[in-house]
């Protein structure tokens, strides 16, 4: 994996900060649609799993399966007519589970059909106030030069799951995530 430039978001969020997030938001976040993975792979998914799913996939091209640090890390490319763009399906720690996806856009800022994209599977984002606020509070925990942030959750059930839109100057990057299996350490 290329080592970041510009400040783009391509690596995971450390667990800490993930759980962070999902502590501050659990309280305030209204039930949208079901969050249970992304494309055809699903949270707690083996990291077999995901290849398999990654290598059946007409959307996507397997870029590699390395481990870094502790994570296994899975990155594929997807290309639509619209754009083009980076898939992390991210494993944490030892476990072979799959808990986070990050999708990042280079050189988009555009987030108009992602939006759409979203809310067409995942029903209308949190409020703009709202996120913002949240915004405020998790700047110094979030990748430096996030600018905007758009927010989906699951809270049915038992799910605390969630997705969230950066928005960054030259840039935007997708996390759907799961923070109990990132929590499973």
């Amino acid at each position: 994996m290329r080592t970041p430039s510009r400040g783009r978001h391509r690596r995971p969020p450390a667990p800490a900060l993930t759980l962070l997030w999902a502590g501050l938001l659990a309280p305030v976040l209204a039930a949208a649609g079901a969050i249970e993975g992304y494309l055809d792979a699903r949270f707690g998914m083996s990291a077999g799993q995901v290849l398999e799913t990654v290598e059946a996939s007409d959307q996507l091209e397997l870029l590699s399966n390395q481990v870094l640090g502790q994570d296994r890390v899975i990155q594929a490319k997807r290309s639509r007519n619209w754009a083009d763009s980076r898939v992390l399906y991210v494993l944490p720690g030892d476990r072979d589970h799959l808990a986070l996806v990050i999708e990042t856009f280079p050189d988009r800022t555009d987030a108009a059909p992602i939006i759409e994209e979203l809310k067409a599977h995942l029903g209308p984002p949190m409020s703009e106030k709202m996120a913002e606020q949240i915004l405020q509070r998790m700047r110094r925990g979030l990748p430096q030069g996030v600018q905007k942030l758009t927010l989906w959750t699951d809270r049915s059930g038992d799910s605390n799951r969630m997705v969230r839109l950066l928005h960054f100057e030259d840039h935007l990057a997708i996390e759907h995530l799961d923070p109990d299996l990132m929590a499973e350490r």
